[in-house]
């Protein structure tokens, strides 16, 4: 995961309330909605390498929620291909 050098991290709105936020990991997290979208802050010694994973539980059903549309910033040449076997 690459976390902003300093700020939050900034995911897409929703159209749902966030009611919580739920670290797996057990350590802190700060999960806010703004105008900007959800801020998502964890200090830097409780961030995972690979995947920080924190719980959210919306106000509606998470399914009626859209996938957003993720851009690939590395170049990769698999970003929107179908999976295959």
């Amino acid at each position: 995961m690459n976390w902003p050098s300093e700020g939050p991290l900034l995911l897409p709105q929703i159209d749902q309330k966030i009611v919580s936020a739920t670290p797996l990991s057990g350590k802190a997290a700060v999960v806010q909605q703004t105008d900007r979208g959800i801020e998502v802050q964890v200090d830097p010694p409780d961030r995972n390498d690979i995947a920080t994973v924190i719980r959210l539980t919306v106000s509606g059903k998470a399914f009626d929620i859209p996938p957003a549309q993720v851009v690939s910033t590395d170049g990769s040449v698999s970003t929107n291909k179908r999976a295959t076997k």
